[in-house]
């Protein structure tokens, strides 16, 4: 039987490279062990064969632009290249040899032997990998596919690099691959499972605290039969608190890494080191002082942010069309309890993070308040009302979680938190008297649970009652459900 390692290419030079031996083969690409005599220096060849280009008309094109990519970066995480060029039909890149073995390795390892992989042993090397994706988005470069096979441990030096930028896209440049989805789905970001060019660099921050959440865990984030319905459940479904599987993690712990895994871009952390030293100071084990968010105000409105903080939002469904779309939202629609024309799909404005549990006092009134266009929950005590496992459903669909959905998982005296149908905000009617108001943008499709003719959706309240409010259509003041809610000892107004 032939050695599926040998080819013809072995003993071939390509540019300044004669080739040696087969390294790894994927999908789109072989890299082998090729030797520079003349500097007696190893290298990892990376080669894209004509045969491969012509499959693909895109592949050429994308692996230029990972030469140019790496090529401008210098950064001792990132794998360097040494040379990239074509040559008798074929197209190669040589980087570095990095000798050691990639992090998916290393979590296998540890978790086959029913182990975790320490705390310092994971923070050491995601701060790392973390510095040299800030150092690529500084550039304008965001990678597309960080995971743990793409993280290389080298086993001299114990130094994490970054490495495959086959998907890395220049922010200052039009995908030729729009409306397609690029990466891979365990780790895909929800706007990137969308559509590819809807990357932002906390894009990479999202794939990131998945690879944390695997680390802490020891399971995926989402599981599923199909690569397309883990995609899905990125784009929709809120990821199962880390706690619910591992008791022991910290609480805020916890906080950081689902904030990092918001839906929204704009409530994840900005940088990628931004998360993981919240993540070292949330373990006790900050290297210096953070601004970490679970020492932020509860909630700040938008309105009250700094221009320069109130970025648009790289997830406007509204605003993209296209046959991927229509797949998409049949795909949810199935996946989410189907014929149900209110309440396909959660709200999901982004999954923030959840908070230590706090002292609840009495049951308070609460409302919400809702027309066609928008839903409030609204807080008319003088105390802080908990909306911690306060849920809203509609024919056993969930469309609203109050835990998963609400940041510190209260409404503040005189708050409302709305639910709204798209990007621009609705004008809420003055009769809602919200004070203070936290919006949740509904991004994934317009099938709103409250809105209907006739019927009811149910409102599962903290304490385990349940009531019922009626769907409406009506615009201007709408209607009015009243609701009883905990209120938080000791956070009056």
């Amino acid at each position: 039987m032939a050695n599926p390692l040998k080819d013809e290419r072995i003993g071939q030079r390509l540019g300044d490279y004669r080739i040696e031996r087969v390294l790894a083969t994927g999908g789109m690409a072989r890299i082998y062990v090729g030797k520079d005599d003349k500097l007696d220096r190893e290298a990892a060849v990376k080669v894209l064969t004509q045969e491969m280009v012509e499959s693909d008309s895109v592949l050429a094109q994308r692996f230029e632009r990972e030469a140019r990519a790496v090529a401008r970066l210098d950064h001792p995480n990132i794998i360097p290249i040494y040379q990239y060029g074509q040559q008798d039909e074929v197209f190669f890149l040589a980087m570095k040899l990095v000798r050691g073995r990639d992090l998916a390795d290393e979590i296998k390892a540890i978790q086959k032997a029913g182990a975790f992989l320490p705390v310092q042993r994971m923070l050491a090397i995601l701060r790392q990998i973390a510095d040299a994706l800030d150092h690529a988005h500084s550039h304008g470069i965001i990678h597309r596919d960080v995971k743990p096979s793409n993280v290389l441990i080298e086993e001299s030096t114990d130094r994490a690099i970054l490495t495959d930028f086959g998907l890395v896209l220049q922010q200052t440049e039009i995908d030729k691959t729009m409306g397609t989805a690029f990466g891979t789905p365990r780790y895909i970001s929800p706007e990137q499972a969308l559509a590819s060019e809807s990357v932002v660099p906390q894009s990479d921050v999202y794939s990131l605290a998945v690879i944390v959440y695997e680390i802490v865990t020891g399971q995926q984030v989402f599981k599923a039969d199909t690569a397309m319905q883990i995609a899905l459940s990125h784009i929709s479904d809120p990821p199962p608190p880390p706690t619910t599987i591992k008791a022991d993690i910290p609480k805020a712990v916890e906080y950081e890494i689902l904030k990092a895994l918001s839906k929204d871009p704009d409530a994840r952390h900005e940088r990628a080191s931004q998360f993981i030293e919240a993540l070292a100071e949330a373990y006790g084990m900050a290297k210096s002082p953070v601004a970490s968010s679970a020492h932020r105000p509860d909630t700040q409105p938008l309105d009250d942010l700094p221009a320069g903080s109130r970025k648009k939002s790289s997830l406007p469904l509204l605003a993209l069309v296209g046959v991927v779309l229509a797949v998409l939202v049949a795909a949810v629609a199935l996946m989410t309890g189907g014929d149900d024309p209110a309440g396909l799909v959660p709200s999901g404005a982004g999954i923030v993070p959840i908070v230590a549990p706090v002292e609840l006092g009495a049951a308070q009134s609460a409302q919400i308040r809702y027309n066609r266009e928008a839903l409030a929950l609204y807080n008319p005590a003088d105390v802080a009302l908990s909306v911690h496992q306060l849920q809203i459903t509609r024919g056993g669909v969930l469309g609203f979680d109050g835990t998963a959905q609400v940041n510190a998982q209260r409404l503040l005296p005189g708050e409302c938190v709305v639910v709204q149908t798209a990007e621009s905000r609705v004008a809420l009617p003055s009769e809602w008297e919200c004070g203070r108001v936290r919006n949740l943008i509904l991004r994934y499709g317009d099938g709103l649970f409250w809105r209907g003719e006739d019927g009811d959706f149910r409102v599962n309240l903290p304490d385990g009652a349940t009531v019922d409010c009626p769907l409406t259509d009506a615009d201007g003041d709408g209607v009015t459900c009243d609701i009883t809610l905990p209120a938080i000892d000791g956070d009056a107004a």
